[in-house]
Parts: structure tokens; C-alpha cells; sequence
């Protein structure tokens, strides 16, 4: 059984010569002190997609040559999983609950509007943040 990751086990890096912010986890600090193999954080991706492809595709693959496993709706060789018994919008939900870390991409564009369900009148990317 492996420990479980909470938000205390983040801690901020900061790098004040190139003005970056870096988050590492306690838990890979934890992994090297005792060498017990930890599985790789699953993280899903959310921002609308038409828009922000370039962005999504760049920061999913940093994400992975960093050992992570990245969940992306329009990526073909991301750990996303496509679960054909129910619609797109419940596959990307399935998927948020499956990752352990969201990660919102915010920008100008909103969405479109969710017709039906549970999460009507919201955006797809809505619909994720507020699931998850």
C-alpha cells in the first residue's frame, strides 16, 4: 500500500534568480530517501481544447518526460481512457476521477454550452473543474 498524497504534501520551490515557482512533492523527496518505488502522479488536464491545443500539447509532454502520467481528451498517446458506453462529456469525468491531480488551463474562450445532464448549461471545462 502506498502513502496518500495530500495538498500538505506539495512544497514551493522558488528559484528567485529566474523568477520561477517550482512545486515538488514530499513524496518524491520520500521516494529517493527510501528508495520504495512510488507510482507516477495521473493527471488530467482541463481547458478548452480548440483554443489551446499548442499549450496542452506542450505542457502534457513536460509532464511526461517528468514521469507523470498525463490524461488528455485530444491526445492519442495520453493515459486518457475512452470508455465507449457512455458519452464524451461522462468519459472526461470518469477520467477526472480517475487522475489524481486536475490541472485548469484557463483563457478567453469558455465553451460550449452542455445541453443536457448534470452539469447543463455549463461548459465541458466547467462541468470538469466542478466534478472534480
Amino acid at each position: 500500500s502506498f502513502p496518500t498524497r495530500r495538498s500538505s504534501d506539495l512544497v514551493e520551490d522558488r528559484d528567485i534568480s529566474h523568477g520561477q515557482v517550482r512545486c515538488r512533492s514530499r513524496m518524491q523527496k520520500w521516494k529517493h530517501d527510501t528508495q520504495t518505488e512510488m507510482p507516477p502522479v495521473d493527471v488530467f488536464i482541463s481547458s478548452s481544447c480548440y483554443d489551446l491545443t499548442d499549450l496542452r500539447a506542450e505542457l502534457g509532454a513536460h509532464l511526461q518526460n517528468h514521469s507523470f502520467l498525463v490524461r488528455l481528451s485530444d491526445e492519442y498517446n495520453s493515459n486518457f481512457k475512452v470508455n465507449g458506453s457512455v458519452d464524451s462529456i461522462a468519459s472526461c469525468l470518469l477520467n477526472v476521477e480517475a487522475a489524481d491531480v486536475v490541472v485548469l488551463i484557463l483563457d478567453r474562450r469558455y465553451g460550449p454550452i452542455l445541453k443536457d445532464g448534470p452539469y447543463a448549461g455549463l461548459s465541458a471545462t466547467h462541468a470538469e473543474i466542478q466534478h472534480a
